[in-house]
This record gives structure tokens, sequence and C-alpha cells, in this order.
């Protein structure tokens, strides 16, 4: 099958790693594949696609596609493009943020109509944020599909340990708050805790950046990294802590868990059911400062609660497999042939 994917953009993203590695599934099917991006500046997972040998271009156009994957919100407009000419699955990842865009962009709404089928990670998601652009249409087009992953945490070699590490990852961007970590750990009593931020800084206020300034040997923010070496600094985090305002399945908590680390999440209803305060994380409300403070003091000062709460954390990443959602996925390409 001739198989176009459609990216928002060659950034490290959870949503841009979900598509890789199904690119690079499908390609071992022995599918044809071709990858382009709606924004086409270069991005480290552009050379991720040629390491494997995937083509990354617009030579094979949608009329020459069998069916075309179209990544994350942002692709709406392909979607509607494409779907004229072939079959079309679109892959929605964002939750508040996807609904946000939709409004200041309501053209984009035809693609919930235009699309073959639709893939959400939940049926929350589905339900508390999309349902009312969908209500109406086929429900037989609107699947179910958790992310899922894979990786051996045995074949990750850590970074040189040091002081106690706390890790965040994601684009910094004011929906992920990292100013929050950064503000939470300036404020703790034990000076020895060092926090790492791995990503695109878009936005940072000059409050925290003054505190990054005053204290780099407590403060690292290392831009966007390559998946394996992002992995690497989990791999020597003693806490990892992910307190967006807004997400719907992100990949770097599942990663961080995979990994037996223990997590403070804000506490957001896309995680109801999957990631509960005091038996998997530690979870504090939306801008919390002071509690997520005491949240990491805690963890920081307590191995045994490190311990039980990340043995928690990789037992609920187990549900989340790679196989899995490769296999529903080939389900759907099968139901589209």
């Amino acid at each position: 099958m001739r198989i176009l994917l459609v990216n928002g953009d060659f950034t490290m993203s959870g949503a841009s790693l979900m598509l890789l590695w199904l690119a690079e599934h499908l390609k071992s099917s022995g599918h044809e594949l071709a990858v382009m991006a709606i924004n086409r500046e270069h991005g480290p997972i552009k050379d991720d696609y040629l390491k494997r040998g995937i083509a990354v271009d617009e030579r094979m156009a949608p009329g020459d596609a069998d069916v075309a994957i179209c990544n994350s919100i942002a692709a709406a407009e392909m979607v509607t493009r494409i779907a004229p000419h072939a079959k079309t699955i679109w892959w929605i990842h964002e939750a508040e943020t996807g609904l946000a865009l939709l409004l200041q962009n309501p053209s984009w709404i035809r693609a919930f109509h235009d699309a073959s089928l639709v893939v959400f990670q939940h049926a929350a998601q589905r339900d508390a944020v999309y349902r009312s652009f969908i209500y109406g249409l086929d429900p037989h087009k609107f699947r179910l599909i958790p992310n899922g992953i894979s990786f051996d945490p045995s074949s990750i070699v850590p970074q040189k340990p040091g002081r106690m590490r706390v890790v965040a990852i994601g684009t910094v961007a004011p929906r992920k708050r990292q100013g929050d970590i950064i503000r939470a750990v300036h404020a703790l009593k034990n000076t020895e805790v060092e926090c790492v931020i791995i990503g695109k800084v878009l936005y940072l206020s000059d409050h925290d950046k003054a505190i990054v300034a005053r204290s780099p040997e407590r403060f690292r923010l290392l831009g966007e990294l390559p998946n394996d070496e992002a992995r690497s600094w989990l791999k020597s985090a003693d806490v990892f802590c992910q307190c967006s305002e807004t997400e719907s399945q992100p990949i770097a908590l599942l990663e961080a868990a995979c990994l037996g680390l223990p997590l403070i999440v804000s506490n957001l209803w896309a995680y109801h059911g999957v990631w509960r305060h005091g038996i998997n994380c530690l979870a504090h409300p939306i801008g919390d400062v002071e509690l997520l403070a005491y949240l990491i003091e805690i963890l920081t000062s307590n191995p045994r609660m490190r311990e039980r709460l990340g043995q928690a954390a990789k037992k609920t990443a187990e549900n989340f497999r790679q196989d899995m959602l490769f296999s529903q996925f080939d389900l759907l390409l099968r139901e589209l042939s």
C-alpha cells in the first residue's frame, strides 16, 4: 500500500515521535511511504526519517497515495485537501489545545466530515473536547487507539548522576508550565536538587529566566534533544515532572513511567482513571507552585516513596504497548484497502 504521512512539522514532540514510530512499523511491513510536513523547516525528526530510509518530500502526491495519515489537529486542512483523492486517517493528539485551534480556524472543522477515519487516544478526549464537532456524524468513523511505546530500559545509558535530579520534557511554552517547576525547585530548602528541562524553548518568562541565570549549577535548559539522548537524561532522573495545564496522552510521561520514575503531574481530567494521586503518581492543581514544591520535597527526601510510586507507574505504563497500537493501525489500513 502507498501511504502518505503528513505531520505538522519536524520538531521533537510526542505527536511527531508517534508518527515516526508508526512509519518505521509500516515500512517494515512492506508499505511504500513518503512523509511531508506542513511546516517544512528542518528539525531533528526529519533526520530520523532519513536514517530509516523513509522519503521526506512531496513526490507522492495525494492522488498517488492509497491512504494518507494526517497527524495532529494542525493537519486539518490537509485532510480536506487529500480526502477527494485518497482515504484519510486523521490522528488527533491534542486536547484543549486542539479545541482552541479549531475555534481560531473554523474552516478546519470540515475535516471531521472529510476524513475517512478519525483516531483519538481515549474516550474523554473524544467526548469532552470534540463531541460538539462530531455530533451527528457516523460514530463508526471515530476510533480510540491509545498511544503506545516500546523500548528496553536496560539499553539506555544514563547521563552522569550528580545532585538529586528533577527532569521535565516538553516544548517550553506557556501550556507546559515549565516555569512552575523552575519556581518550585527554586523554593526548595534543599539547594542540592537540580532541575533539568528538555525541549525547544518557545517562551519562558523573564522572572523564570532570571532564576535560571542566577543559579546555572541548579537549572539546565538543554533545548531540543534526540529522543535517545532525552531518554538518557530521564534514566538519570530521580523525579519526573509534567505540570502542563492541558495534555491528552503525553509520551514523555509514559517513557518516564517505563523507566520506573516517580511522577509528579498536574491534576488533569485526561489523566483520570490512569494516573492516580498516591497510587502511581503525585498530583497537584494546575499552577499551584507551593504544593508542587512540597511534592518535589517529599519525593527527593523519601527513597522508599520514590521506589513505590515509580514501580506503580511502570506497571501502569505496561498498558500502553506499542505493538497494540501498531496492530490497531494495521486493522484500520486493511479496512480502508
